[in-house]
């Protein structure tokens, strides 16, 4: 069958037309129902990729429309372009392949080589006038511990990466923790940098927990959430409904 609107030849879904990038926007390309199991197969276009919980609620409405046992959706989408380009070239030292990335809040000081992947909120340096050196320096985190990572840098070559490395940076870093005296904590001496895909975090579990208490930043003092990036995230991950107490 030709392309046909997907509300006009499923009107009973019209009340749920914000979903799925919004069905006013969506288009039928196939339909095929089996009389033997009571069941109906379509295929669709949407103008982005529906969450489960969307496609689930939709297919439910139409069985109940129709009397169906059961609704399955085949759902088609643009592809999004990856708009964070990563340049492959290393920020320092080179490129290595990974074989297991350490949890932050799990680093202690030895002498066998880690890797530690997360975003840099913070960098700095000193100067060594009498080594006519840097000691260059940034923190990062993966969200469950954060690190300090340092070196001494001697040659003009080196310096350059003071250059490279910028707050929100999400970078691979290999190298070895010790204590350092000067900064009176355990540090990462880094040896290779690299800049790294951000992994995107999503829900996929099948039966969505939906929270009942939640507090945005119209509560003072109280939250930091701010309203429209929950809903966008809810969207994202499926979450039907969210009670917001402020």
């Amino acid at each position: 069958m030709a392309k046909v609107p997907f509300l006009e030849i499923l009107p009973g879904c019209d009340g749920m037309g914000e979903m799925c990038g919004g069905l006013q926007n969506a288009f039928v390309t196939e339909i095929m129902i089996h009389e033997v199991n009571n069941s109906m197969e379509i295929s669709a276009f949407f103008q982005q990729a529906p969450a489960a919980a969307e496609l689930s609620a939709i297919e439910g409405r139409i069985a109940g429309d129709y009397g169906l046992s059961d609704v399955s959706i085949k759902a088609s989408f643009p592809k999004e372009l990856d708009k964070e380009k990563i340049d492959d070239a290393p920020l320092f030292g080179r490129k290595i392949k990974v074989k297991n990335v350490s949890p932050m809040n799990t680093l202690e000081a030895s002498s066998e080589e880690v890797v530690v992947v997360g975003e840099v909120f913070s960098t700095d340096s000193r100067e060594i006038p009498r080594y006519n050196a840097t000691v260059f320096s940034f923190e990062m985190t993966d969200f469950a511990g954060s690190i300090r990572c340092s070196r001494f840098l001697s040659t003009d070559e080196e310096k350059e990466v003071m250059n490279k490395i910028k707050v929100g940076d999400y970078i691979t870093v290999t190298g070895t923790v010790s204590y350092n005296k000067f900064d009176d904590d355990n540090v990462l001496e880094f040896r290779n940098i690299w800049k790294t895909k951000r992994t995107k975090r999503m829900d996929n579990a099948v039966e969505k927990h939906i929270e009942l208490h939640l507090h945005t930043r119209f509560s003072n003092t109280d939250a930091l959430t701010d309203p429209k990036a929950l809903i966008k995230r809810c969207k994202e991950w499926g979450i039907p409904a969210v009670a917001v107490t402020d």
